[in-house]
């Protein structure tokens, strides 16, 4: 190259060449959207499938609360209420299996535990307003006094 002007002419050259070169080689492995054909399922390896939501701590101490009360009012119960209510609700019995068990029809049998359900939820709502019926100091055998 005989000139300055003539070096950075070649100079411009080759940086215009370089920088075309690079764009033309992005835009080629640029993904064009038109060619784009989804993967199957089956080539894909799910390392970490997605779980089922767990419960929310609020929901699951609220069910834990009540859970609690109906236990606790279920201690309130006499003997009869309480059982029928186990054999329904814990052990799934049908009416005909509990009349059996009660010596009863299985009508009766339903009205029964539907007597004994309205008494669970009378005991649960006395002890969340902070009342207990007086039969739970006789509970114990005693006259109730410490």
């Amino acid at each position: 190259l005989e000139s300055e002007a003539g070096f950075r002419g070649l100079m411009c050259r080759i940086v215009e060449h370089t920088l075309r070169d690079q764009r033309d080689w992005w835009t080629a492995r640029r993904r064009a959207l038109s060619r784009e054909r989804p993967l199957g399922a089956d080539t894909v390896l799910d390392l970490d499938a997605p779980r089922a939501p767990g419960p929310d701590p609020a929901e699951e101490a609220a069910r834990r609360e009540w859970e609690a009360w109906i236990r606790l009012g279920m201690e309130l119960l006499d003997d009869g209420e309480r059982r029928i209510i186990v054999l329904r609700k814990w052990e799934g019995r049908d009416w005909a299996a509990i009349g059996r068990d009660l010596g009863c029809s299985e009508d009766a049998a339903r009205m029964r535990c539907n007597r004994a359900m309205a008494s669970l939820a009378e005991a649960v709502h006395a002890l969340r307003a902070g009342a207990v019926r007086a039969e739970v100091g006789d509970a114990g055998g005693g006259d109730g006094r410490e």
